[in-house]
């Protein structure tokens, strides 16, 4: 992978405990958001050390250190792929943290509230994604503080069931599925007001939202 491959379409996050983790250095954290954003395309970070200290401008050792550092912490998994007595590929999987458990919970329960309710239709909307192979991680990586803020900020203004049916509608919109399916793009004011004005929420181009603030 050259520096030119970098998924300009996927988003990253940094979960708090990550990010507030102060035994981390601080590029280890930045690192961490860049790992999820490639994992968003085959469900796993394949990229090398040599591509991560051209992307940072450090030398290859640092970003070991960097990668150590996650790996020791168990914020990521690596696995080695060999060919015979050689590693030909490692993957970088993204640790089961506690959003992800937060995720598995409210899969298999009754939503508790209107947040619950509108976060339900979406991881539901996601695992269909995933069962046909359209997004790669099982599980999304989701900010939760920034993602229940704008979701209960759009409940607000929109009213519960027009944010319901807009979300349901996300599932069919190319834009949104193709920059990872995640949340807080589907609230975003520019691809909520296509969702809530268009049927069947299609999107087939970036032309057709407009800019986008996140």
């Amino acid at each position: 992978m050259e520096k030119d491959d970098l998924p300009k379409s996927y988003f990253s996050v940094i979960p708090a405990n990550v990010r507030y983790d102060e035994t981390l250095v601080a590029n280890a954290k930045l690192m961490y958001g860049e790992i999820t954003a490639l994992s968003n395309q085959k469900g796993f970070c394949y990229a090398s050390n040599n591509y991560f200290a051209q992307l940072y401008k450090v030398t290859p050792q640092a970003i070991s250190k960097w990668i150590n550092q996650l790996a020791e912490k168990e914020y990521i998994a690596i696995e080695y792929i060999q060919n015979g007595k050689t590693i030909s590929e490692r993957r970088i999987y993204i640790a089961d943290v506690p959003e992800k458990k937060i995720i598995t919970k409210l899969v298999n329960r009754d939503p508790k509230n209107d947040l619950e309710k509108v976060e339900k239709i979406y991881l539901e909307n996601y695992q269909s994604l995933f069962k046909q192979g359209i997004v790669k991680m099982e599980k999304p990586v989701i900010n939760w503080g920034a993602s229940r803020k704008l979701t209960k900020d759009c409940i607000a203004k929109y009213g519960l069931e027009t944010i319901i049916d807009a979300v349901k509608k996300s599932i069919n919109n190319k834009f949104v599925v193709n920059t990872g399916y995640v949340l807080t793009t589907i609230l975003s004011a520019g691809v909520l007001s296509q969702l809530i004005n268009t049927t069947g929420g299609r999107i087939d181009n970036d032309s057709d939202v407009g800019e986008i603030n996140f």
